[in-house]
């Protein structure tokens, strides 16, 4: 089974590893969601033309279909969740 759905976990769009890893994967083609607390960045990434949620990263992964997901890019997020 292939699995068309992509996420990437965006700390802020204007974090240059976060931005690097947006540009290759839309050259690639595969879809992207970011996913932010802020409701300023979330915003910031929708007027950019990006797919973006607001939403605690753990609780909406736990939400998601089992399987549904092609991958996951976390960038300066562990240093934000608790022990």
């Amino acid at each position: 089974m292939g699995v068309t759905n992509r996420l990437a976990c965006y700390s802020d769009p204007t974090d240059h590893y976060s931005h690097r890893v947006r540009l290759v994967l839309a050259e690639k083609g595969i879809m992207a969601r970011g996913i932010d607390l802020n409701h300023e960045m979330v915003q910031q990434c929708l007027d950019a033309g990006l797919d973006a949620t607001e939403a605690d990263a753990p609780s909406y992964l736990r939400q998601q279909p089992d399987e549904s997901l092609g991958g996951l890019m976390a960038a300066q997020v562990v240093e934000h969740l608790e022990p």
